[in-house]
């Protein structure tokens, strides 16, 4: 840490060094908030069941199947035997807009 001795510095110094340190403490700061708050991470375009049973508030597997069943939320690919949805028509069909993936994910 700098020492900063107050007998040899003038008033407008020690405040402009005091405003400076401050300043970038709260950018600081304010990044590791921004970090917390808005998650930059990149969101996955494929979501596996319990993502989806996650995101739309349900407990039963079952459910899912149902839904597929019937058409109102349908895999668009697979992973080995295991159905993943596309994050858009997750969020489409919570939306009350989903009408069945209509891209040919590859």
């Amino acid at each position: 840490m700098n020492q900063v001795i107050l007998t040899s510095i003038k008033l407008d110094e020690l405040v402009q060094l005091l405003t400076n340190k401050f300043e970038d403490i709260i950018q600081k700061n304010n990044e590791v908030v921004s970090k917390q708050v808005f998650n930059t991470e990149p969101k996955s375009k494929y979501l596996n069941k319990k993502e989806v049973a996650e995101i739309c508030k349900i407990t039963s597997p079952t459910t899912l199947w149902n839904w597929e069943q019937k058409g109102k939320l349908v895999p668009t690919r697979k992973a080995g035997k295991k159905p993943l949805y596309l994050r858009k028509d997750v969020e489409e069909f919570l939306k009350g807009n989903y009408n069945g993936s209509n891209s040919n994910a590859a």
